[in-house]
């Protein structure tokens, strides 16, 4: 079973690795590419730290917002048992760093929001909406294939079989 966690410095890395490869410059700065870096928890696994993550970001000029999401002191955590199924709730001391938090988003030009409710959280994603504004352009390929022939054959051999059984050749009344 994977140990319980928070790899803030390895979830950045991989969403700077994953930016790379649709790269667009303008003047040294990345265009349209940000990170929202939403957590409830402090760095407390993974092997890259999140000031050299925040670096890395800095120099690729791609700004992140972070979120730090909970409540201060105690809150519920849900226990699992060996075969994944939950037992209950016990109460844990949050481990939120908002230093951190603040750090990697004054370095990279991003900002730092606080957020204790889905209202404040979806706030947040308003306030990132307004400061990053995307250009792009998607290409859409829509592959059709004819369907028709499958139900329109079955119904015209219906509709010749029907109208044979309507004037049977066998009938007298066929022939006057």
């Amino acid at each position: 079973m994977i140990e319980d966690g928070t790899a803030i410095g390895d979830g950045l890395g991989v969403a700077l690795t994953r930016l790379e490869q649709a790269k667009r410059e303008a003047g040294g700065k990345r265009m349209g590419a940000f990170v929202v870096l939403l957590t409830d928890g402090a760095n407390n696994r993974g092997s890259l730290s999140p000031e050299h993550a925040a670096e890395l970001a800095k120099s690729r000029g791609v700004p992140v917002y972070t979120i730090g999401a909970g409540k201060d002191g105690y809150v519920p955590v849900p226990v699992y048992d060996e075969n994944n199924r939950k037992m209950g709730y016990r109460r844990m001391l949050s481990d939120l760093d908002e230093g951190s938090l603040r750090n990697i988003a004054e370095l990279t030009g991003g900002k730092f929001f606080r957020s204790t409710d889905t209202d404040t959280i979806e706030s947040a994603f308003k306030a990132i909406d307004k400061a990053q504004k995307i250009e792009f352009q998607a290409k859409s390929y829509v592959i059709t294939s004819e369907l028709f022939w499958w139900a329109a054959g079955p119904a015209i051999f219906l509709l010749v079989v029907s109208a044979a059984f309507a004037r049977p050749a066998w009938r007298k009344e066929a022939f006057a």
